[in-house]
């Protein structure tokens, strides 16, 4: 494109090739067909680092991993409860030993790395003791016959559905048994991807519901997510969440220009967010591309969506050679 304003790149061209399965992407660069793998999973992991040959370059992403709760369920509706179903998971083992690392905490709806996050917005770290605690004051007490609490005629007892393949089998087992430790029984469910959308999601049939949003933009907008108007059967809003100053928030959010008075409003949100916890943000994933050694240049920062691992592809080379000085002026001229 002559008339882009940044430096002339130094590759002439990308060429992308597909394959069926993560398996033939590892062997496509073993045989020499490629020079880059454009995600490499968790189980790739080691293989990757075991090869000299090849680069590996890691981000977080702006998507995130939430366990949604159906606000309606009788034994969610609590804020305590929701409050202590999170000081009760244990985030970063879950990261360490499910996803080999390739992960990071998740502490609000908004990417730490975005202009909108408040970093002072209240977090909750692994603290079983203070969720025992809430959920006593709540009024849920252990009951001695089957170690799960109650209160009234109410058990702790809720459904986790989850997609059935990993890491989702692997997270949704792992928290069950964190949860149960607490007297909190969840009973994994594990559903098809179309049947999480079409037949729990989408109407609300659920109780829990572990599930991945992939990207979120750089322009924090969270009203269809979060706003009580979206709770319908058409809209993202999934547990039903309905919170007066939370709306006004996202109202005023997203009709404010003024960047610093967004900055405010936002920040107020989150630490609502945290208040209510009417979701239990887990970890936003983390982006691992590998290429080979032969390619110089290559840096990755945080990732909106996975097109911006290309985000300083002008300053990728793969051969390196004294340029005469026009050589030099005409790479570095726009």
């Amino acid at each position: 494109n002559p008339d882009d304003f940044r430096p002339r790149s130094y590759l002439d061209q990308l060429v992308f090739k597909f394959y069926p399965t993560h398996q033939a992407l590892l062997e496509a660069y073993g045989d020499g067909e490629i020079d880059g793998i454009s995600r490499v999973l968790a189980d790739g992991l080691d293989a990757v680092r075991a090869d000299e040959s090849l680069a590996l370059h890691s981000a977080p992403t702006s998507g995130y991993t939430m366990v949604f709760l159906n606000l309606k369920v009788p034994v969610l509706a609590q804020a305590e409860v929701r409050q202590a179903l999170l000081y009760g998971l244990d985030r970063q083992g879950l990261i360490d030993t499910v996803l080999a690392g390739q992960g990071v905490v998740a502490h609000s709806p908004i990417p730490d790395f975005s202009w909108a996050y408040n970093p002072e917005a209240p977090r909750y770290a692994h603290d079983p003791q203070r969720a025992a605690s809430l959920l006593d004051q709540a009024g849920w007490i252990v009951d001695s016959r089957d170690g799960v609490r109650r209160k009234g005629d109410l058990r702790l007892k809720f459904n986790l559905t989850y997609l059935d393949r990993e890491p989702y089998a692997a997270l949704a087992l792992e928290m069950a048994q964190q949860w149960a430790a607490l007297g909190v029984l969840a009973v994994p469910q594990p559903v098809t991807a179309a049947e999480m959308v079409n037949d729990y999601l989408r109407p609300r049939h659920y109780d829990a519901a572990l599930y991945e949003w992939t990207e979120m933009p750089p322009d924090p907008d969270l009203y269809a997510l979060w706003h009580s108007t979206q709770a319908t059967a058409t809209g993202q809003n999934l547990g039903g969440w309905d919170d007066d100053a939370s709306d006004i928030l996202l109202e005023e959010g997203r009709l404010q220009r003024d960047g610093a008075v967004r900055k405010r409003i936002y920040d107020e949100f989150q630490v609502r967010f945290a208040d209510q916890v009417p979701a239990l943000p887990l970890f936003r994933p983390v982006y691992s591309y590998a290429i080979s050694q032969r390619v110089h240049g290559v840096q990755l920062g945080p990732l909106w969506s996975g097109g911006d691992r290309f985000r300083g592809v002008q300053a990728w080379y793969v051969q390196t050679r004294r340029l005469a000085p026009r050589e030099a002026q005409l790479l570095t001229e726009p």
